[in-house]
């Protein structure tokens, strides 16, 4: 099978092309008002730049094989009235390339690689997902990219701020995973309207100051459930208070030394975590309210999630000023810790054209750290999205944007990576809720909230945890 050849395209090349590539979308966005569909697995929209820019003349055609193929539950490629995201214009307009898509289901996705490989049919590019590392990897799906660093550019300072998250993600002396950006932090949203109301310390402005601090969390719910009108079920926090809480102390439940994995269910700051969520139960200040966005009762003070219940939030409550915030961090803890979704793709086991694979990441990492391409995302971004009759669904305010994009970068924020998510269901699983067969993690981030009627303690829950931590490790070490 022919292999992409990539290394006699100058860097100087992908900037002139992005450039133009982003001069073209920023006039097509101000000529033509186009509302694309939101995907959230495609997040990068720049704009349809096929339709008003011309190929490069300069762009060195080096592609003996012109194609990759990439299956997946979602298309890389623009379908009707959507936008051409600038990490692929870059990539079609610097090498003369094409992505073709293989569609299979989310539920399918897996069976359909296995077959693809064992067929011997070509498969390049795979979404990254929890399952992808280790124990997709461990089952021989994926190869690591460490042979494509050359043209990937490791070593530019683009990549400078994810090394280290490149590095703690090393499995067995490869590099399966490489991430060119960050999502889904876990984050507290809260109405400024209501602190100011009931005079309370703003949780932002503790953070910005250094003293966002579990005790300063813990303090702010209590004086709500004091202060609050509701006359009512009133309560500090709903959400997925635990994984904030239990990843806000920056240790993951396994450890990973280069695919070396132990246990860590004895860690002091775990513990200390499981007993906070405890406090927290036992002064009834959690309620356990399924929504995707801020509750309507208005009867919390946060909702623990991530930004995609953000936008939702601020259309439903316009009256109201909302802000998210990360979660607390420890009072001992010198910086604030958070899971995070990777963005990331994973090179295919029988592929043989990982450097064209390597080349479309970097193109996705070029387009992340350019001021130009992010100011076009950021004025997508706070748009507002209404219905045909005008009818606002979602809108994210300027000052809630940058909040987020600060969270989103590994240097501020630390990003706690768990293998355990990644190790079978087993030790973690999204489709069962019996206390007794749900996943290890599952039960390690909420069970003592949730669950108190069979996880009394934390003691008796870790009683519970650590053989069946133990048993799964063992399988990949």
């Amino acid at each position: 099978m022919p292999i992409i050849q990539t290394e006699h395209i100058p860097k100087e090349q992908f900037m002139k092309n992005l450039k133009r590539i982003l001069s073209a979308t920023t006039a097509f966005l101000l000529v033509f008002s186009v509302t694309a569909c939101k995907n959230k697995k495609k997040d990068n929209s720049a704009g349809d730049v096929s339709s008003v820019i011309e190929e490069s003349s300069e762009a060195e055609n080096t592609l003996e094989n012109k194609t990759l193929y990439w299956l997946s539950d979602f298309d890389l490629n623009p379908q009707e009235n959507e936008l051409r995201s600038a990490p692929l214009a870059l990539f079609e307009d610097t090498y003369g390339s094409e992505i073709v898509y293989i569609h299979t289901e989310e539920k399918d996705k897996y069976a359909k690689l296995i077959s693809m490989i064992q067929a011997g049919e070509q498969v390049d590019m795979f979404p990254y997902d929890i399952k992808s590392l280790p124990q997709n990897s461990l089952n021989g799906l994926f190869q690591p990219l460490d042979k494509h660093y050359e043209v990937l550019e490791m070593e530019n300072e683009m990549w400078g701020d994810m090394l280290p998250l490149v590095e703690q993600l090393k499995y067995k002396d490869g590099h399966y995973v490489i991430p060119y950006g960050m999502s889904n932090p876990n984050l507290l949203t809260y109405s400024k309207t209501v602190i100011q109301s009931l005079e309370l310390e703003d949780p932002y402005e503790l953070y910005t100051q250094g003293k966002w601090t579990w005790d300063k969390f813990l303090e702010l719910m209590k004086a709500f459930v004091e202060k609050s009108p509701v006359k009512y079920g009133k309560y500090g926090i709903t959400g997925d208070l635990g994984k904030g809480i239990i990843q806000s102390v920056g240790e993951p439940a396994v450890l990973n030394d280069n695919g070396s994995f132990s246990s860590n269910i004895n860690s002091p700051m775990l513990e200390k975590a499981e007993n906070f969520l405890a406090e927290i139960k036992s002064a009834d200040l959690y309620t356990d309210t399924r929504s995707a966005y801020f509750p309507k009762k208005k009867n919390v003070l946060f909702f623990a999630g991530s930004d995609w219940s953000l936008a939702e939030t601020n259309a439903k409550y316009p009256e109201e000023e909302y802000m998210i915030v990360p979660f607390p961090k420890p009072d001992e803890a010198s910086e604030h810790s958070s899971g995070y979704d990777l963005n990331a793709i994973m090179l295919v086991a029988n592929s043989q054209n990982g450097d064209a694979v390597a080349a479309y990441i970097k193109c996705e990492r070029i387009a992340r750290t350019t001021a130009e391409y992010q100011a076009i995302v950021k004025k997508n971004a706070i748009a507002e999205n209404k219905t045909a009759t005008g009818v606002l669904t979602g809108v994210i305010k300027e000052n809630q944007y940058d909040a987020l994009q600060t969270y989103l970068n590994p240097t501020v924020i630390k990003p706690v990576i768990d293998f355990g998510y990644g190790m079978g269901s087993v030790m973690y699983d999204t489709d069962t809720y019996n206390y007794d067969t749900r996943g290890v993690i599952n039960n390690l981030n909420d069970a003592l909230l949730n669950y108190s009627g069979n996880a009394t303690d934390w003691q008796t829950l870790k009683e519970k945890l650590a053989p069946a931590i133990d048993t799964e490790i063992s399988a990949y070490n």
